[in-house]
């Protein structure tokens, strides 16, 4: 309409054709906003859908059950744009949950399962893919589990299996207003994906059946390969090998007649029950009477129905697969699988017992064959594994042990398998090759006495001997040990004593000559004095007063003599008593105590290690340093004025290393390989015992240390003593 045309209307015609307009506007805003929500309808579908496809995408990836599960909760969050999601995986017709995984929020075991229970319970009442949106408000005994805002429940189970996979996602109290509410379009896409879920996990499962079949019959072959020449313990690995394929948890073969052998293999779970041979005597009765050389059974030992039944286990689940064994015709055996939780095995597996069923005929009839050989073979095994020596047969061209009988094995600390992987030149590497030739007719029936190795690095001495011998027109050596290591060692000690014994001698020789002289002297110098005294009339003071000084100078070598023979009596006899030690303050006071001995003053110097934490003898070690500190002060040079003592300590690796050093007169060199024996002076400066150094020497072996002397003449000598921080029998 015109403008003219509208200036021609009344007032009545304009307000009618504002409010004609005002309508149109009002559905053309309408039918607006209608398109608005449906592009973000579409959009958030594009985006879940998108979403999906990257689910599928990382689900090619995932190698294993759990794994697929924790991707399916993360993508519940990530698709659906929800606070929390969970994925179930259950078994329907046991009513268990298998397995779970959760994202967003922290789900431990039992509370999943409960979760499960409720869960099962409530969805057995709707159809298998109905998807159920829960409301706060609803299932109370849910909330009380999760604390939900807001839910969607739903399980999807694949055809022909007792599957099922239960799917929950939503919003928690504690989020609700940072999440928005769940529409229609949410709901129906999240059935969609639980389908998408279930077809990627049933075709991992369909992937994983092909690996596991193709695992299996590599396992299967490799076992076979891997058949030793002991039919018996290729049986024992075909029995465990049938429990592991057929994925059971008890496998058992009983062979019949002469031929009553017994292989038995249990699951590694310890709380699993051991099937005893009762049972398997009352399993073997029902495969061996079945009409059919397959037999899958329920029926339930006694014990085992006992145990089951204590242990709040289901009787019924037990279940036998049973195969009789047939050689040449004849009933020899029964092999059997034993199932706890009801597992019934497939074609497959079935198929698989088959061929382990025929292995274990075959290594029967091996075993037939060697029992008449292996019997003969025992009467003279028997003469070899009786002897209390050692026995081996050797190849003396490739140096390997062939057999070896159990005392050897106990000799060397090998065991009879590990033997069969060692060479000769292992026990003895130093022993002539021509020991075991057998070219040379001179070198065999000879004897040696020899080091040998044990296993373990260990050495022992033994008088071996040895002897051609002929097995299946092959020639061997066969090596005959006698353990001689108590002699060796009775022989050892023996020479040791006597040596010890000799240095014994020589030093209580010593020792008793230089006390009677060390002792005698201070009580002739005495008796001639007061002899002196006594003869000499009147004597003024003054002569008597040097008399008694001269008897009080006899009478404190005496002493000295005394305390230093008690010294070596007491660190000799005395248990080492081990306690914290202060170094520092142990040098003070040894210098406080001896610091007089010299007229001349001898300064003390400490370098002392900060945080040094020593435990040893207090006494032993206080003697030591004693020792050391007088013998400076005593030697020290006197045509100098800065006469010092020097101890210095510190650590290196787990020993202390302390040093005494001086600048005093030194000890000359061919002086320096004595000081440490039993009575030497090496200066007539003092009027010591000798003993001083020898018995720091002794205290110092006592300690489990070492100690060493360098010195020059007139420059001083250095002390070290190396000890173990904390002392240890």
């Amino acid at each position: 309409m015109s403008l003219i045309e509208l200036q021609k209307l009344s007032k009545e015609e304009l307000a009618k054709k504002y409010l004609e307009l005002q309508l149109r506007v009002s559905k053309f805003s309408s039918v607006e906003q209608e398109l608005i929500n449906t592009k973000d309808r579409l959009d958030s579908e594009v985006f879940m859908h998108k979403r999906m496809n990257y689910f599928s995408q990382q689900a090619f990836n995932k190698t294993n059950e759990h794994d697929l599960l924790k991707l399916a909760a993360e993508s519940v969050i990530d698709i659906f744009e929800f606070e929390v999601g969970i994925i179930l995986l259950a078994n329907s017709e046991k009513r268990i949950a298998l397995q779970y995984a959760s994202e967003g929020i922290k789900l431990e075991r039992e509370r999943a399962f409960k979760l499960f229970n409720l869960i099962q319970t409530n969805l057995n009442y709707y159809d298998i893919g109905v998807v159920l949106q829960i409301n706060k408000g609803q299932w109370s005994d849910l909330h009380d589990l999760l604390s939900f805002h807001q839910l969607m429940v739903t399980r999807v189970a694949p055809q022909e299996s007792d599957l099922t996979l239960y799917f929950i996602g939503g919003v928690l109290e504690s989020g609700a207003l940072n999440y928005n509410p769940v529409e229609k379009q949410r709901a129906d896409a999240f059935g969609v994906f639980a389908q998408q879920v279930l077809a990627q996990f049933v075709n991992h499962k369909k992937a994983s059946l092909i690996e596991d079949s193709e695992k299996r019959l590599t396992k299967l072959a490799n076992v076979f390969l891997g058949f030793g020449s002991d039919p018996i313990e290729n049986i024992h690995a075909l029995t465990k090998l049938a429990r592991e394929l057929l994925r059971g948890d008890f496998s058992f073969y009983k062979g019949l007649d002469k031929m009553d052998l017994f292989a038995y293999s249990s699951a590694p779970v310890a709380a699993q029950p051991y099937l005893a041979v009762e049972d398997v005597l009352f399993l073997k009765g029902f495969i061996r009477n079945a009409s059919t050389d397959f037999h899958i059974d329920k029926h339930v030992p006694e014990s085992v129905k006992v145990r089951r039944e204590r242990d709040g286990k289901h009787v019924h689940l037990f279940r036998t697969l049973g195969r009789k064994v047939i050689l040449d015709g004849q009933f020899t055996g029964v092999l059997a699988v034993c199932f706890e939780n009801g597992n019934v095995p497939g074609e497959e597996e079935t198929q698989m017992l088959n061929i382990i069923a025929s292995a274990i005929a075959v290594e029967e009839k091996r075993y037939n064959s060697l029992i008449v050989l292996s019997e003969s073979e025992e009467r003279y095994r028997s003469l070899f594994e009786g002897t209390p020596h050692g026995t081996v047969i050797l190849n003396p061209v490739n140096k390997n042990l062939v057999y070896a009988n159990p005392a050897f094995c106990t000799m060397f600390g090998f065991t009879v398998d590990e033997v069969k992987h060692v060479k000769f030149e292992m026990l003895h590497p130093e022993l002539s090759s021509t020991f075991i030739s057998l070219k040379e007719s001179s070198v065999t029936n000879q004897s040696l006495v020899v080091e040998c190795k044990r296993k373990d690095g260990s050495v022992f001495h033994a008088e071996i001997s040895n002897q051609p011998v002929q097995i299946n027109h092959t020639d061997y050596l066969a090596c005959f040990y006698v353990d001689i290591s108590l002699q060796k060692k009775a022989q050892d000690e023996l020479i040791q004593n006597n040596a010890e014994l000799k240095k014994i001698n020589s030093e209580l020789d010593n020792f008793v000559y230089s006390v009677s002289h060390d002792l005698r002297a201070p009580l002739l110098a005495i008796k001639g004095l007061i002899s002196l005294i006594q003869s000499g009339g009147n004597l003024d003071e003054g002569s008597n007063a040097e008399f008694l000084q001269l008897v009080n100078d006899s009478v404190i070598r005496m002493d000295e003599t005394i305390k230093e023979i008690l010294e070596y009596s007491r660190n000799a006899r005395l248990a080492v008593k081990p306690e914290r030690i202060n170094l520092a303050e142990m040098a003070t006071l040894a210098h406080k105590d001896v610091r007089y001995y010299s007229a001349h003053t001898v300064d003390l110097i400490l370098e002392i290690e900060p945080g040094i934490d020593l435990v040893s003898d207090r006494s032993r070690l206080n003697t030591v340093v004693k020792n050391l500190v007088a013998n400076s002060v005593k030697y020290a040079r006197t045509d100098i004025s800065n006469s010092f003592v020097k101890v210095s300590a510190f650590k290196k690796d787990r020993d202390l290393i302390i040093q005494v050093s001086d600048n005093g007169e030194g000890i000359s060199e061919h002086h320096q390989k004595k000081v440490f024996q039993m009575f030497f002076r090496g200066s007539n400066k003092t009027t010591g015992t000798g003993l001083g150094l020898y018995i720091t020497s002794e205290i110092i072996q006592k300690l489990s240390g070492e100690i060493t002397l360098e010195s020059v003449k007139n420059q001083g000598t250095t002390i070290s003593i190396r000890l173990p921080l904390e002392y240890q029998e």
